[in-house]
């Protein structure tokens, strides 16, 4: 685990600072060390946007990268201004809100998606999670840890939900923890909510034996991704005018 990231970032910048120089545009944080939430073993999600992007630019950034400390932590975004202003609404409004500035400003060059964006981010998002937890229950292992990701997965998951509701976005899954263990918010839906709360407990506790057996934190993130689908996707399907006949 990094101890010091802001200092880890700074000697980061530094260094793609002397490779690109003006044709850094932006460099920033996100994840659960932008959040304050990092574990032990935790990527260093980083976001990068050059004026352009090559194969070149690759080569030259994955080096800097290797030569820092902790080089195999590092993950992220990576690419250039062309592709950031026509990347789609609902990845990239998750990625602007969630994002810390160590470089530059985002919003110079892409706008904050609207409502709609926010609203598939969250369709997407249920239905993911829906299949990735279909997927592992058949033919992965069913172990506990296997269930780590799923979780994960429902923290961002409902993140965007209550931002979709509200307009805030939780800075830290304790603070969507907090807000979701409130009782009779009137955000979403009791059994949703109640299925969101245990799991957001489970998240930002794992370790602890509290949090729940394999079938329990299966049963609650099931339904979690079932409700999420239920409520936020369209449920007339004879209003789709693309039918297709079979």
């Amino acid at each position: 685990m990094i101890q010091d990231i802001g200092g880890w970032m700074e000697e980061l910048a530094g260094r793609l600072e002397k490779i690109f120089g003006s044709r850094l545009l932006f460099l920033g944080l996100q994840g659960s060390y932008g959040r304050g939430e990092a574990w032990e073993d935790s990527d260093v999600d980083v976001v990068c946007v050059l004026d352009r992007l090559d194969r070149a630019d690759m080569e030259a950034y994955r080096a800097a990268v290797g030569q820092m400390p902790d080089a195999r932590l590092a993950c992220g975004f990576l690419c250039g201004l062309e592709e950031l202003t026509r990347w789609p609404g609902y990845d990239l409004l998750a990625l602007l809100l969630d994002v810390k500035p160590v470089r530059g400003d985002m919003g110079k060059y892409v706008r904050l998606p609207g409502r709609e964006a926010a609203r598939q981010a969250v369709e997407i998002g249920a239905a993911n999670l829906y299949h990735a937890l279909c997927h592992g229950y058949l033919y992965g292992g069913r172990d506990l840890e296997g269930l780590r990701e799923g979780c994960k997965a429902a923290f961002f998951l409902l993140r965007m939900t209550w931002y979709l509701e509200t307009g805030v976005w939780p800075p830290t899954g304790r603070a969507l923890q907090t807000v979701l263990e409130e009782p009779l918010t009137g955000v979403l839906p009791a059994a949703i909510q109640d299925a969101a709360a245990e799991i957001l407990s489970a998240f930002c506790n794992w370790e602890s034996p509290s949090a729940g057996d394999y079938s329990r934190r299966f049963d609650r993130l099931f339904a979690l991704a079932d409700g999420l689908l239920s409520h936020y996707s369209p449920k007339d399907l004879e209003a789709c005018t693309d039918a297709v006949s079979l």
